[in-house]
């Protein structure tokens, strides 16, 4: 029941089962451990996970591999690299999962080069990276605009044949477009055997992202086109597109398209058509979507 309620993304109900089980007098075993250091992570319960980890070597299951990446996931998650590092480097065999979570840990916390110096160390022993490795590590790129390191995975990525993947192929795109490599980042689109609205929604992000704002808008009607549905980063493209060519019309267009998703209550969203509606003059519509924020989303904005 805890491993299945963490599974499923209820952490708080995992550890309300766990605290119930402790009332029953009934002693945890491996699989109670990793559903309730699960748990501490979607939850954000540090100090309940730093309880688990005493826990966990109370049983001598801190050298068990499963437990170990558990307990590395847990600390990258709730941010405590350090925890997650000093679990990481005691362990006498790693393996890709190993490797992969203390990637993530770093670049989810926006540590790039420790995440590069990760993967560096884990091609030395030979464990190759697979689908999760590869989009959190050209993130780590990305981050820090590093171009070069990032031509040389995607070298790599053709290499192991995983260059058409759909979720690869974006993370490339992203990487070549936030290191403004431009016309690299359209081969990579060009070339992808399916493209999806992730794929695209990198492409007219991207391009919005580097100034180029009838470029994104041109990506968004070719998307269309194809008849694939936006998603939240779509629009935060197509409306960044609109402000920077001053196209009202089509900023008034999108508010009506992110309301029909209901993602004018997303606070990334909000703002972002907030300064459209700035970037554009359009002070009539701005007055309007900052009292619908200020009513219905419980916010302030200082402009």
């Amino acid at each position: 029941m805890i491993l299945g309620y963490a599974d499923q993304g209820h952490g708080q109900k995992a550890l309300n089962l766990y605290s119930d089980m402790l009332s029953e007098d009934i002693c945890p075993n491996k699989l109670t451990f990793l559903g309730v250091l699960k748990a501490c992570w979607l939850v954000g319960n540090l100090r309940q996970g730093l309880y688990m980890h005493s826990e966990v070597m109370s049983q001598s299951l801190d050298s068990d591999l499963v437990v170990a990446n558990t307990l590395i996931g847990m600390y990258a998650k709730c941010g405590a690299l350090n925890e997650a590092r000093h679990v990481f480097d005691l362990l006498s065999s790693k393996d890709g999962v190993s490797y992969n979570s203390m990637i993530q840990g770093y670049v989810q916390n926006e540590h790039s080069l420790p995440a590069l110096d990760i993967y560096s160390s884990m091609q030395c022993r030979g464990i190759r990276p697979n689908k999760v490795t590869f989009p959190t590590i050209l993130k780590a790129c990305s981050n820090i605009r590093a171009l070069e390191q990032g031509r040389l995975l995607h070298t790599e990525i053709i290499r192991d044949g995983m260059h058409l993947d759909e979720v690869v192929g974006s993370a490339i795109i992203d990487m070549y477009l936030k290191c403004g490599s431009l016309l690299d980042a359209d081969t990579v689109f060009e070339d992808l055997a399916i493209k999806d609205v992730v794929s695209w929604s990198a492409m007219i992000l991207g391009y919005a992202d580097q100034g180029h704002g009838q470029k994104a808008l041109n990506l968004y009607s070719d998307m269309l086109s194809e008849d694939i549905c936006p998603n939240k980063f779509t629009f935060l493209g197509v409306l960044k597109a609109c402000w920077l060519v001053g196209n009202l019309r089509q900023g008034l267009y999108m508010h009506s398209e992110v309301m029909s998703q209901s993602l004018d209550l997303d606070l990334v969203v909000a703002n972002t058509l907030i300064g459209m509606y700035a970037k554009c003059g359009a002070l009539n519509e701005l007055d309007m979507c900052l009292i619908f924020c200020q009513a219905r989303m419980g916010y302030h904005i200082i402009l």
